[in-house]
């Protein structure tokens, strides 16, 4: 079966990116460009005294039929959880500034279609994981909102996006 081709038991010396094979990044940046997609959004909170977060997200589908691929995918990351939809689709999320960063640090290279998205979540988890969120400046803060709207604009959505200006006015950012 091809899973067990790419589990690469005994990578040759010298074809590592960190602890992951270049096949197996190579392998997952495929699956990402297809059947995968990058966010970052801006979630509401209702603790504390800052209302808003920003969660950056790796996400795989597949038909949950065949989900074993996403199981490995999070075993070789070493993090994420996997959820099963209501439509026999099963999804692996992966959250984290550092943990994103260093993903697709390592898939980067081998990414054709997401190269802008991954490019945009890589500037928003190192600026997010640089400083606390209630540090960061007024130019720190839009330079996050035109991150998201880089990826928004290079995904396919099917709900309505946000605009550039009510993002601003949503984060309090409006002059």
């Amino acid at each position: 079966m091809w899973y067990n081709l790419l589990e690469d038991q005994n990578p040759p010396k010298g074809n590592t990116v960190g602890s992951r094979s270049k096949i197996n990044c190579a392998y997952i940046a495929g699956f990402l460009d297809g059947d995968g997609s990058l966010m970052l959004q801006i979630k509401k909170r209702t603790d504390g005294k800052i209302k808003f977060r920003f969660m950056p997200t790796i996400c795989f589908y597949q038909d949950s039929r065949h989900e074993k691929t996403l199981h490995w995918i999070r075993e070789v990351f070493g993090i994420g959880y996997i959820s099963h939809r209501n439509d026999g689709m099963t999804e692996l999320r992966i959250n984290g500034y550092k943990q994103i960063e260093a993903i697709l640090s390592d898939l980067q290279p081998y990414l054709r279609f997401k190269k802008v998205q991954a490019s945009a979540l890589q500037k928003a988890c190192k600026l997010l994981s640089s400083k606390k969120f209630s540090k960061m400046t007024r130019a720190q803060m839009i330079q996050l909102v035109d991150l998201v709207l880089v990826i928004q604009n290079e995904n396919y959505v099917t709900k309505k996006k946000k605009s550039r200006d009510e993002l601003l006015k949503m984060l309090d950012l409006t002059p």
